[in-house]
């Protein structure tokens, strides 16, 4: 945190739900309602989905009902346009894009090897590209 906000008492909290879809947790006492919600390389487009069922539907529809900001990241430039469509579809709501789909000049510099689409786009970097909804 940057030392104005520090002067001015300001705080970071991160609440981390462990094995549990943010759905299910929006529905429990303990939810905080936050300030902005991340999602990391999810890959919203895919419709494999965790365990091999999509549970992407759920949780947008839960974040949207949130009306924070919402970043979405992205390991390719041609994964960042197709979650964002997907986010949009599925959100049940009119969602304003705050910044379109761009590079992430904090993104990694590391590349991991793509297993998934070697002939699209042979090396991936976590968080490459990114956009913001509200």
């Amino acid at each position: 945190m940057c030392r104005m906000c520090r002067m001015k008492c300001r705080v970071v909290k991160f609440d981390f739900q462990c094995r549990r879809y943010y759905h299910d947790y929006c529905r429990d006492s303990s939810y905080s309602k936050p300030n902005l919600i991340c999602f990391f390389n999810p890959v919203l487009h895919s419709t494999a989905g965790f365990g091999g069922f999509d549970t992407w539907s759920e949780t947008i529809q839960a974040t949207a009902a949130a009306n924070c900001p919402i970043v979405v990241t992205s390991y390719t430039a041609l994964d960042c346009p197709l979650d964002l469509v997907r986010f949009q579809k599925e959100a049940k709501r009119p969602l304003q894009i705050m910044a379109e789909p761009q590079f992430n000049p904090y993104g990694s510099k590391r590349p991991d090897r793509n297993f998934i689409t070697d002939d699209v786009a042979p090396l991936i970097f976590k968080n490459y590209h990114y956009c913001v909804l509200k």
